[in-house]
């Protein structure tokens, strides 16, 4: 479309979805919502919307909806909530490999480090091949121990990335949860 089209059709989308919601607050009705506000880069309205979707009826019936807001909240680098929301979560979205992926992003930034040792000697599932979640999660997991010891603050990014730059070449991950295509860590290959 258009950019004229495509704005008509957005707003118009917008007045529907928030018709749905009128007529009986909804799951998808809502995430749309927080999809447009997400668009409109209006993070607190994506948050807002995101919120209500979770007090609907039936929200953890499928468990796309927490794992794409544990994401959201992760890259908006809002630890404490997305932790907050996964230790909320039913057990059934729990156990499900990708949102468990979601909530160890936010427990590393949190230095939740006993949580985050046993989810790494977990079996995974739900890992593609080329993929560096785990392997990100490893080597930054890694070098936070290593601050731990050696008294260096996590917060002080400089000697952070030194200390990831370290374990990439002291701390070899489990096979079982490296599935890179590389193993040059100035490649460092994303897929």
């Amino acid at each position: 479309y258009d950019p004229e089209e495509d704005r008509r059709q957005t707003k118009e989308a917008r007045s529907l979805w928030l018709r749905s919601v009128e007529l009986e607050p909804n799951v998808w009705a809502y995430r749309n919502l927080a999809i447009l506000a997400r668009c409109a880069n209006d993070k607190e309205e994506a948050e807002r919307y995101y919120d209500l979707a979770l007090g609907c009826e039936g929200v953890f019936d499928d468990f796309a909806l927490a794992s794409e807001y544990l994401n959201v909240l992760t890259a908006w680098r809002k630890f404490e909530k997305a932790w907050t929301l996964f230790e909320s979560l039913p057990d059934s979205c729990r156990r499900i490999d990708r949102i468990r992926i979601a909530a160890a992003r936010s427990a590393l930034k949190l230095d939740r480090l006993d949580w985050l040792d046993g989810f790494l000697r977990e079996e995974h599932h739900d890992i593609r091949e080329g993929e560096c979640s785990l392997t990100d999660l490893w080597f930054e997991f890694c070098a936070r121990r290593m601050a731990r010891e050696r008294g260096v603050d996590v917060n002080d990014e400089a000697a952070m990335q030194l200390l990831i730059d370290e374990a990439w070449d002291s701390c070899p991950p489990d096979p079982s949860i490296d599935f890179r295509m590389s193993f040059d860590k100035n490649l460092k290959y994303r897929i």
